[in-house]
């Protein structure tokens, strides 16, 4: 998994969060960034850049991905070696 910089960390907007776990659970559902992109009302420029940590997700957002997917936003913040070890 990719750390986020500490200069991305000091320029997250308040209440966003890093989805680390985002790629596994789109790759896992079969969907593709363009479909979740649809199913979730956002762009698929947003989504690819929530998936490689370029951006971090706001509140509103990371609901409507964790709907799409039929999982949990925790899922979503979890990284990928922690969520292997569950």
């Amino acid at each position: 998994m990719q750390a986020a910089p500490d200069a991305r960390m000091l320029r997250m907007k308040a209440g966003t969060v890093w989805l680390p776990g985002l790629r596994r659970a789109r790759e896992k559902s079969g969907l593709t960034i363009r479909q979740l992109a649809e199913e979730a009302g956002t762009s698929p420029d947003t989504v690819w850049r929530l998936e490689t940590l370029r951006r971090a997700a706001e509140s509103k957002t990371r609901r409507r991905l964790a709907r799409a997917l039929g999982t949990s936003v925790r899922a979503l913040q979890t990284p990928d070696k922690e969520a292997e070890a569950t």
